[in-house]
């Protein structure tokens, strides 16, 4: 299927909101655990499983072996809190965020080859309701934020990009341009390669960081 005839079938399903999270976005909506919580969780298990074995020799350990298991039950409750409200913020944005065309600035290389996974790829994007789907309007926006120096230079050129930062309208010569790093699913790219100057269809939510592929 082509790009262009790939988005006008997302936009005809994704484009009103509020949207339903259907089996296709379902799998987008899973909040992520928190880092921290999975540290203690697992340097809890750890200390409890080699100080209940020291402790089963009668040599002792008890008291670590309670010290892991109390780190182990924190940290589960703390990942399984902050999945939580992350999944709650994700089905928010996947409702109401607005639908968008991603122009690639750069891409993964694996990107270009086909086959399933995962990989990032840097895009530029407009928030402007009457901008979202024009290629030509981001084609251009996109030539003149890749040309700026400075702080926005060092942002495009940066090895990763968090959140969904703006773009100075001054530099894009347009208002609501925004760019944001995306982890591609190669599978919704149905085959075809993506590169450089190659379009994705994406839900974002700039307010949360929130960017997430579809199409």
């Amino acid at each position: 299927m082509s790009e262009t005839s790939t988005s006008t079938a997302l936009r005809a399903r994704y484009e009103a909101t509020p949207r339903t999270i259907d089996d296709a976005l379902h799998p987008l909506s899973r909040g992520d655990r928190g880092c921290l919580g999975d540290a203690l969780a697992g340097i809890g298990a750890l200390l409890t499983g080699v100080f209940g074995i020291i402790a089963s020799t009668g040599a002792g350990g008890w008291g670590y072996m309670a010290i892991g298991a109390a780190l182990f039950v924190g940290g589960f409750a703390m990942s399984t809190i902050h999945q939580s409200r992350s999944s709650a913020q994700r089905n928010q944005a996947l409702i109401g965020g607005p639908l968008v065309t991603g122009r690639v600035l750069r891409a993964d290389p694996k990107l270009a080859e086909p086959g399933i996974g995962f990989a990032p790829a840097i895009v530029l994007l407009s928030l402007e309701p009457e901008r979202r789907f024009d290629p030509g309007h981001l084609k251009a926006v996109a030539e003149r934020v890749l040309a700026a120096g400075g702080e926005v230079g060092a942002l495009v050129t940066a090895e990763h990009i968090e959140g969904v930062p703006a773009i100075p309208e001054a530099v894009a010569e347009a208002p609501a341009i925004h760019v944001g790093e995306v982890i591609v699913d190669r599978e919704r790219l149905s085959g075809r390669p993506l590169r450089a100057g190659g379009e994705v269809t994406l839900i974002v939510d700039p307010a949360s960081g929130f960017i997430e592929h579809i199409g």
